[in-house]
């Protein structure tokens, strides 16, 4: 990979770490100590029960009402209070954070920030193209 895209690849992942730094300054992230507990042994019973490459460092919970989960590839997940809120129990938690899992596993934030990157670089580029090149 290209000194150029491992650089844009950094800048990205610092800017979406920045952004969570922002969420939690800014208070959005819930800090309950009884919900957290919840959260984190779903979270643990999750890891111990499967042979995973990396694992995760924290879970936030967002202040948000939307029903939502997500990860940030590189060890920080996320759910939302709007999420929890429509959960009936811990099976349906486990399911969601597995999903969350699956995610982190598989690499898909790096796989999709690349294809970002890719996709900005030909953007930009598309005019130097030879006309065979070039996506119509």
């Amino acid at each position: 990979m290209p000194a150029s895209k491992r650089g844009e690849i950094a800048q990205l992942f610092k800017a979406r770490n920045n952004y969570l730094i922002g969420l939690i300054q800014q208070g959005s992230a819930i800090r309950d100590d009884s919900l957290q507990a919840v959260v984190d042994r779903v979270m643990s019973r999750l890891v111990a029960g499967n042979q995973l490459n990396r694992s995760p460092k924290l879970t936030l919970i967002l202040k948000d009402p939307t029903i939502n989960a997500f990860c940030y590839g590189e060890g920080t997940f996320a759910v939302t209070i709007g999420l929890l809120s429509r959960i009936h129990s811990g099976d349906d938690l486990a399911f969601t954070l597995a999903h969350e899992l699956a995610h982190f596993e598989l690499d898909h934030v790096m796989t999709r920030l690349l294809k970002q990157v890719e996709s900005d670089y030909l953007g930009n580029y598309a005019q130097d193209l030879p006309a065979c090149f070039q996506i119509m």
